[in-house]
């Protein structure tokens, strides 16, 4: 159909067809899509307007694209990962996105209004990069954005890839503390303790007992997880002799912890109920 008006009930239940295009139509009553079957074509809804009290599209399965471009749609009912992939196939702008993002939200459909949230957020970067006026500077600034952010977090909306990141940084960091350095650590009161990348004289501090070779490197292990996220604090530290070089990649391995540190509170202050809730306690 195109250019088509619907004044009263447009009813599609459990229609199965092979496409449908409702360009530019003006569907006035209610529009119920709910476990229509469109395969193996497309389902066109661009410039299209669905006014009616309920517009649901529970069930909807679309084999091709689902094309919302335009598509002025009112209380919409929707899963978003039964529409996902058809959406996803016609490649939506942020014009689409961004409205399905607040409807997800206002359905309460919080796991979902994240996803979506992600996809407008590199969405929106990929616009402003494609932009003539958009200038070397900025271009790398949002890059950036992309990789450290998007990629770390989804947008703060992936908890679990950030602590996993995070892990695997640790590791990956402290490993050559553990196997391809002479770093000897010892350990301090943790109330006197200098700032954990700070080598301190053998003589000033307890010299823990000597221990096997896996010891030692577990010991080392440790001082990396703490060096990296402050807690727990053990009261181990690097022990002098310390070259210039090693100096400075525990301090990398300090600044890689803190940038970490801040992107799991962000993706926490955007995923977690409760963060957000203490979170507003605390600035008030």
């Amino acid at each position: 159909q195109y250019l088509s008006v619907f004044m009263h009930l447009a009813d599609f239940r459990s229609c199965k067809v092979h496409s449908l295009r409702l360009d530019y139509a003006d569907l006035r009553g209610d529009a119920l899509f709910v476990n229509m079957q469109v395969a193996p074509g497309d389902m066109s809804l661009r410039q299209a307007s669905l006014r009616g009290a309920r517009n649901d599209f529970s069930g909807l399965r679309v084999a091709g694209k689902l094309d919302l471009t335009g598509a002025q749609i009112a209380n919409l009912q929707m899963r978003w990962y039964e529409i996902a992939d058809a959406v996803l196939r016609s490649r939506p702008g942020s014009e689409v996105l961004r409205p399905l993002k607040l409807r997800l939200e206002q359905l309460k459909q919080d796991d979902e209004a994240h996803e979506v949230a992600a996809l407008l957020a590199d969405r929106e970067i990929r616009e402003r990069l494609d932009r003539t006026e958009t200038s070397p500077g900025d271009k790398a600034l949002l890059w950036a954005e992309r990789i450290v952010w998007g990629g770390a977090t989804g947008y703060g909306t992936r908890l679990d890839r950030i602590v996993g990141i995070a892990l695997l940084c640790w590791l990956v960091l402290a490993l050559p503390l553990a196997f391809g350095s002479s770093l000897r650590i010892i350990r301090v009161e943790t109330g006197k303790a200098p700032p954990l990348h700070v080598p301190l004289a053998p003589e000033s501090a307890t010299v823990l007992p000597a221990a096997s070779a896996g010891g030692r490197r577990w010991r080392a292990l440790a001082y990396g997880f703490a060096l990296m996220f402050t807690l727990p604090d053990l009261g181990l530290r690097p022990a002098e002799p310390v070259s210039p070089a090693l100096r400075g990649y525990l301090l990398f391995m300090r600044g890689a912890g803190l940038l970490l540190i801040a992107l799991m509170v962000l993706t926490l202050a955007t995923v977690s109920p409760i963060f957000q809730a203490v979170l507003g306690k605390i600035t008030g």
